[in-house]
């Protein structure tokens, strides 16, 4: 029996579709499963093969640790020797980056614009094994530098054309990085090979702090517009979807026990079940929600009003709640039972975690940035060139340094050393 032309040009198709089917594997794009949440067909799917790891190895895969901001309770204290006597810079980077500021110019009509062509990001540094990590963005392009931490030598990594990356983030031998092109990456932190990459149309994901809990990865996004977005829980070696929570606007995420505490919308603070994304409670603050930071089976927030907030971890009731009167100006630091932050009038405060009332008051020249902690001292830096360390239990001066140029981040602290990024685009290691 003959075979009409038109039967002969479909099977020639499904051949070709096949072949490529076999040939390019699980690298084409994909829509990803559906989730309970939402119907995630919007999201995108790119990855690459990923080796077989056992239950056990993808359960150890987390991003708890020395790094700032990315211990998953967020309490920005560090597993780390910290600095007792600052004596010398032991070296520093060549110039990694041009950091610029945006500006406002008057415009005809006695108005003033925004000029978005200056806009530039850099996150803090993130220590992990004996490598310093941070992400850029400028003109249009993506960054992320792989500084090693005995030499201060530098490499780089451009993402061409992602614009503005979000803090990096780096459990096992894998480094995940969010963007302003609808994208979010894994990378071997290693090689800067690309692992997997997951995206969602009109979606950003360079605000986002992600955090890696038990093989999942957590983090947020939201379209151009801020009218909405969600957290996504992500397979962190495979970049499989488990399940996305749709709300307006979202923050950092932390974890504990299981559960996820962000504040999302304008005025909330949710606990989300890790493995289902079910909502477990809700606290409604007076305004936008600050980063969460979790200590003693409490959780810890302030909001755009400058209160801050202690709720129960558990059951979501409301502690206590005061007042700081425009005192406040960065995020949170927790360390057995008090809270630390850089205040409007010059000062870095310590507030007892039981009561939220203020036990002691720092004063410094400037405004402080946000404090880390390490081996019982308290570090931070001001704008007029000086990093300081204090006692963390009684407030108390151990030391100051004035270094070249201002620290464009907060410093970190890695056995001995205080690594910080300078307004210049350099960094450099203190011990």
């Amino acid at each position: 029996m003959g075979i009409k032309g038109g039967s002969i040009n479909s099977i020639f198709l499904t051949l070709i579709i096949l072949f490529c089917f076999l040939v390019g594997g699980n690298k084409f794009l994909s829509p990803v499963a559906q989730s309970s949440t939402e119907n995630l067909s919007r999201w995108i799917a790119r990855q690459d093969p990923i080796s077989p790891i056992s239950e056990d190895s993808r359960k150890r895969l987390n991003s708890q640790g020395k790094m700032l901001g990315v211990t998953l309770q967020r309490t920005n204290v560090y597993d780390a020797a910290g600095l007792t006597e600052p004596k010398a810079v032991i070296w520093t980077t060549r110039k990694l980056i041009t950091i610029r500021s945006p500006y406002f110019y008057p415009k005809p009509g006695g108005t003033v614009r925004y000029d978005w062509s200056t806009e530039n990001y850099t996150s803090t540094l993130t220590i992990a094994g004996q490598e310093l990590y941070f992400s850029a963005g400028a003109d249009g392009d993506g960054y992320w530098f792989v500084i090693d931490r005995r030499t201060g030598e530098a490499k780089t990594l451009r993402l061409k054309e992602t614009g503005l990356l979000s803090q990096p983030v780096v459990a096992g031998d894998l480094l995940y990085v969010g963007s302003a092109d609808s994208s979010f990456r894994a990378f071997d932190r290693h090689t800067g090979e690309l692992k997997w990459r997951i995206g969602r149309k009109d979606y950003r994901f360079y605000y986002t702090a992600p955090a890696v809990a038990d093989g999942v990865i957590y983090f947020n996004g939201d379209d151009v517009l801020g009218r909405s977005g969600g957290m996504q829980a992500v397979d962190a070696l495979t970049g499989d979807i488990k399940w996305t929570f749709n709300v307006k606007g979202s923050g950092p995420v932390a974890v504990a026990d299981g559960s996820l505490y962000f504040g999302a919308g304008a005025r909330n603070l949710y606990a989300v079940n890790g493995d289902t994304g079910q909502v477990i409670w809700r606290v409604e603050a007076s305004d936008y929600v600050r980063t969460p930071v979790i200590m003693n089976g409490r959780v810890f927030f302030s909001d755009g009003n400058n209160n801050l907030y202690a709720v129960d971890l558990k059951s979501g009731k409301e502690i206590w709640r005061v007042a700081m009167k425009n005192k406040m100006e960065t995020h949170l630091a927790a360390y057995r039972g008090l809270l630390y932050f850089g205040g409007r009038n010059d000062s870095l405060f310590a507030v007892d975690a039981d009561t939220g009332k203020e036990k002691w008051r720092y004063s410094t020249t400037a405004p402080c940035i946000r404090p880390v902690v390490a081996n019982g001292m308290i570090y931070s830096a001001t704008p007029d060139k000086v990093i300081f360390a204090v006692d963390a239990e009684t407030g108390k001066e151990k030391w100051r340094y004035k270094t070249k140029r201002t620290l464009n981040a907060p410093p970190i602290v890695g056995d001995g050393v205080i690594y910080f990024l300078d307004e210049e685009g350099f960094i450099s290691a203190l011990g």
